[in-house]
């Protein structure tokens, strides 16, 4: 019986550090996103204002 619940205690840890692993994965694809969609915007505005601010 001992077995079974250390067994179950080890599944727990492994699955709530593979939870927290795939949440901080997550979020640097969301930053990495979020920096690539304002890198993104910054090069057309500056795109806009070398064409003399037509567009």
């Amino acid at each position: 019986m001992m077995y079974d619940r250390k067994a179950e205690a080890d599944m727990r840890l492994y699955s709530e550090k593979k939870a927290a692993e795939l949440a901080q994965k997550r979020r640097e694809a969301e930053e990495a996103r979020a920096r690539a969609d304002d890198e993104a915007a910054e090069e057309a505005e500056a795109d806009v204002e070398a064409d003399g601010g037509e567009g």
